[in-house]
């Protein structure tokens, strides 16, 4: 049995998630609820303890806090936050030392919440199974095959799905939480594969995969290949790693194995080592503002691989992932989104056109020149303003920084950080700020019920609402109305 431990400072949540799940299904037990992260500490340093279910904010010790003194003791165990709304920034950095995955709370009994506890059931498992010498992909994609039973003649497709940039980590797993499938292992590590039944239904549900891909705001690569179940396991996977390699330069968002041409059918990746280093070096740089240096030491890594004979296809395929992360890491800095996607593509188009080491060089040349001389302001004056009036404009919809980043083509990085300079107010706060008062004149002026007003506000859950007003206020919804209709009765007596 799988043990773990709920961390958190509700005994109310705390209750809840111990009854309200069926752990007995995933094959885990809880062991031991605790109200804050040294309590649990404590018990982890005596016990043994497969995974640790914690919230972030808590008194004594918080959850960054207790992840961070596992990691110190290099503690095994597997982490999972609890998030109290469905807000990526707020686990971001959880990701960036390294967790499992997340759950919110607010939906503890939503398919997502299955979907990870199976992945975390699956990921312990794998770790306690002894003398396992397979690739870890091939070994959980082998766990999972043999969940099925009955299946041994069926011939089955397998996609793979592996994310460019890990900075989108936590809304990949989000992503590959959306499709219900049992048949379906995410790694947490920016690696996902679904297994389905060689049928129209199969055939379908891959295509809705790949049109959700098409409007990631960030790069996802997908692959597909088929086989004979189970025998060609390896080989179903080996060709799927194949197809996601060709599909750093194609158009479509997921290529089978039978499309790869023959010649690129041997297709690998650059030395990640490499790749590590270059994008550490591009990040570095970026940020003292020193894009010369970034389009140099791209040219340099371009010269070096020349030099070491690397083949055409699989140079090709790094500088498109280096030039990949360097439009993430300008979007960050500022530069309009547009003006990136529409470079860039037609820098790919051309290389596409083109399989000589001198003419790639040159493109790459000119490409990053031109990236170099472009203002990474440019067309950003006045565009908080332009975004504050949009948002009083449209208080009646979900407002998240993201979204809204990608309408004026800027990161939410960006937008985060000039938001706060020009209205000397977070973006969340000014947003949430706003619906508040609008939700202060409906209480106040109509008789609206709050579910009403809720939904009129763009908010799709009533307690998240709630308690958003009072945290603001001081009052829930309904102290507020009731404390306005004394006010006015007040004045009806004098």
């Amino acid at each position: 049995m799988i043990r773990v431990i709920l961390v958190d400072d509700e005994p109310f949540l705390l209750q809840m998630l111990e009854s309200s799940i069926a752990w007995e299904q995933y094959g885990m037990s809880i062991i031991g609820t605790f109200y804050n992260g040294k309590q649990a500490l404590e018990y982890i340093r005596e016990n043994e303890v497969d995974a640790v279910i914690c919230d972030i904010m808590m008194p004594v010790m918080d959850g960054m806090a207790l992840l961070r003194e596992l990691k110190r003791m290099d503690y095994p165990a597997e982490f999972v936050v609890l998030s109290a709304y469905r807000d990526f920034e707020l686990v971001r950095d959880f990701f960036r030392v390294g967790i499992f995955d997340y759950l919110t709370k607010i939906d503890i009994d939503s398919p997502q919440t299955a979907e990870v506890l199976s992945r975390l059931s699956l990921e312990i498992k794998m770790k306690k199974s002894a003398g396992n010498t397979e690739q870890p992909l091939a070994s959980r994609l082998r766990m999972l095959l043999q969940e099925e039973e009955g299946r041994e003649q069926e011939r089955v497709r397998l996609m793979l799905l592996r994310i460019v940039n890990k900075s989108y980590l936590s809304e990949f797993n989000a992503f590959i939480g959306r499709f219900s499938t049992e048949r379906k292992y995410n790694t947490g590590q920016g690696e996902a594969i679904f297994l389905f039944a060689d049928q129209q239904a199969s055939q379908r549900k891959m295509e809705q995969i790949a049109d959700e891909m098409k409007r990631m705001p960030y790069r996802i690569l997908g692959g597909s290949s088929t086989a004979d179940y189970p025998e060609r396991m390896e080989v179903l996977l080996e060709e799927a790693e194949k197809a996601v390699n060709y599909s750093f330069y194609s158009d479509e968002p997921v290529i089978s194995y039978v499309d790869i041409p023959a010649r690129e059918s041997n297709v690998q990746a650059l030395e990640p080592v490499a790749l590590d280093m270059c994008r550490h070096y591009i990040k570095n740089n970026l940020s003292q503002g020193d894009r010369n240096n970034v389009r140099d030491k791209i040219l340099d890594v371009l010269e070096a691989y020349r030099k070491w004979n690397m083949p055409y296809s699989e140079l090709k395929e790094g500088i498109r992932e280096l030039l990949l992360y360097l439009n993430y890491q300008l979007r960050d800095a500022g530069m309009p989104e547009s003006v990136l996607e529409e470079k860039t593509e037609n820098v790919f188009a051309l290389l596409e056109e083109n399989d000589e080491y001198n003419k790639m060089k040159s493109l790459l040349r000119e490409h990053l020149q031109m990236l170099c001389s472009i203002d990474p302001q440019s067309g950003t004056e006045g565009l908080v303003e332009r975004i504050r009036l949009y948002i009083d404009a449209n208080y009646d919809k979900e407002l998240d920084l993201k979204s809204i980043a990608r309408k004026f083509g800027i990161s939410g990085n960006y937008l985060s950080r000039i938001f706060v300079k020009e209205n000397g107010i977070t973006f969340k706060r000014y947003v949430n700020a706003l619906k508040i008062d609008k939700a202060k004149e409906y209480l106040g002026g109509t008789a609206l019920r709050i579910g009403e007003i809720c939904e009129r506000l763009g908010y799709h859950n009533v307690e998240h609402f709630s308690r958003l007003f009072k945290d603001e206020t001081g009052f829930s919804p309904s102290e507020y109305r009731n404390m306005g209709k004394n006010e006015n009765m007040a004045k009806v007596t004098k």
